[in-house]
């Protein structure tokens, strides 16, 4: 009786230390809703953290920057460098994020994060942050629950956000600038090349562009939902409701306890159902992934993209023909013309992305004005990256990052 006694003791003292109301990452999905139980489940603590934390914690450098755009927008950039006294590069990195996140996504995911993979090879890394943002909420006499404060397009954007970054970072370094960006960060990184002067473009010493989006031509899921995402977004203006996903630290808490509970419609319905299917999206990263997912847009975001789709043209904002006028000097919006874009460029794609149709890229390809530039499919022999994969594929490091650093490299040198 004895030995039964103590053998359920110990049994109750090993099941009792196993239990962690924490846990927030699983190797499999079905693992989650039983988290707290599962001894195979663990605490990640960079999910909810902000990005001085994370970078902090993984043994990195950061500094934080305040800039103002002419517009009167607060903008954040945090600076980082490296953790080890290796030789410095003579050129500085600015990552840009894509639409509905923030700059916490290129440090989140330990060593594959890009930003820390930079900085162990001596580069100066910047993370930019757009109006909107978590991190770039604030304005000079506006409040996120201003309407007018969402007044802004993606042509906006690239105008004001980038430049501004973009001339503070070359001040502040004193480097050339590699501009590295995704998905929304290609976009606007194109719009900034083809509408800036010389002036604007003289610290850049190249762009590489991951899961490029710019003309979103015959694309059957995007059809689909264009007319049905205009007249959302015209209800949204008629109710005076300009910006969305604000409230990210609320809404990113609901989603990781519903995900927590339903792992697998979370993964099969907002990750692979709106970017694409994944073979390399890891489970233990799902509530990490929520954990900072959505983020604040303007609704004029969301309807520029839904314009790219039914336009079939890499161009302007449409206001309409009255507001055109005034705005542009034309009934029509004008395109963007890529070919005054004569930075070295490279592509970076996956064919499992939902936004990639070969036919955009080979056009966005050829029009660049670039006498130096490439394009990569990732990963090189499969070829199957989806839209989230250039952030969060396990194998990330061996895939991309080698590609990356050769263009990078290349470009140094000439």
């Amino acid at each position: 009786m004895t030995t039964i006694l103590a053998t359920l003791t110990f049994g109750l003292i090993l099941a009792t230390s196993a239990i962690n109301p924490k846990n927030n990452a699983c190797p499999k999905f079905n693992q989650y809703p039983l988290a707290t139980l599962n001894p195979k489940c663990y605490v990640n603590p960079d999910v909810f953290s902000d990005v001085v934390q994370v970078v902090t914690r993984n043994g990195y450098n950061v500094k934080t920057h305040s800039v103002v755009t002419d517009d009167g927008y607060i903008l954040t950039l945090f600076e980082i460098w490296g953790k080890f006294k290796n030789e410095s590069k003579n050129f500085t990195v600015f990552l840009q994020h894509g639409l509905l996140v923030h700059s916490g996504v290129w440090v989140i995911t330990g060593r594959r994060s890009l930003a820390f993979y930079l900085a162990d090879l001596g580069y100066k890394v910047w993370l930019g942050n757009i109006r909107g943002t978590l991190y770039s909420q604030k304005h000079v006499n506006l409040t996120v629950n201003d309407p007018k404060y969402w007044n802004f397009t993606l042509d906006t954007v690239a105008a004001k956000d980038i430049k501004t970054q973009l001339r503070f970072v070359a001040k502040t370094s004193g480097l050339k600038i590699h501009y590295i960006g995704y998905s929304m960060g290609t976009t606007i990184g194109l719009m900034f090349l083809a509408s800036s002067g010389q002036e604007d473009t003289k610290s850049l010493q190249s762009a590489s562009l991951f899961a490029p989006v710019a003309y979103l031509n015959n694309i059957i899921a995007l059809q689909l939902i264009e007319t049905p995402g205009y007249l959302f977004t015209k209800m949204l203006t008629l109710l005076n409701i300009t910006g969305l996903f604000y409230q990210e630290k609320l809404i990113h808490r609901v989603l990781v306890s519903v995900c927590k509970r339903i792992p697998n419609v979370c993964f099969e319905l907002l990750i692979e159902g709106i970017f694409g299917k994944s073979t390399h999206f890891s489970s233990t990263d799902l509530l990490l992934y929520f954990g900072y997912w959505p983020g604040g847009v303007s609704v004029n975001q969301i309807q520029h993209y839904l314009q790219l789709i039914k336009s079939r043209k890499f161009q302007k904002f449409d206001y309409g023909p009255t507001e055109n006028l005034k705005e542009y000097g034309t009934e029509n919006p004008p395109t963007y013309n890529l070919s005054r874009i004569k930075l070295p460029v490279c592509l970076f794609y996956g064919e499992n992305d939902a936004f990639y149709k070969k036919e955009n890229l080979e056009r966005l390809y050829n029009e660049l004005g670039s006498s130096q530039k490439c394009k990569y499919p990732i990963p090189d022999q499969t070829r199957d990256y989806d839209h989230v994969d250039f952030l969060f594929a396990n194998s990330i490091r061996t895939d991309l990052y080698p590609i990356l650093t050769e263009t990078l490299a290349d470009v140094e040198t000439k």
